[in-house]
């Protein structure tokens, strides 16, 4: 996921942040890695208004989780 964040695009990143919760049971380093772009690629700004990637990317990431709730999974 490192090399992800640090060669390809936020777009490809954010899908495998995304796609890693439906691949790993409790997938919460999704946060760390959230975390990580925006302290890399985020705003130098302390308003907490210009972090909007890190924004969309938590309501995303709790919209995934609670999806994940509702799909069965089979092995």
């Amino acid at each position: 996921m490192f090399l992800s964040i640090l060669y390809m695009p936020w777009v490809v990143t954010s899908g495998l942040i995304l796609a890693g919760v439906f691949f790993f049971n409790k997938y919460f380093e999704a946060v760390i890695w959230i975390i990580i772009i925006e302290v890399l690629y985020g705003p130098e700004a302390v308003s907490l208004i210009e972090h909007r990637y890190a924004f969309v990317m938590f309501l995303l990431l709790a919209a995934v989780f609670t999806l994940k709730r509702f799909i069965r999974f089979y092995d």
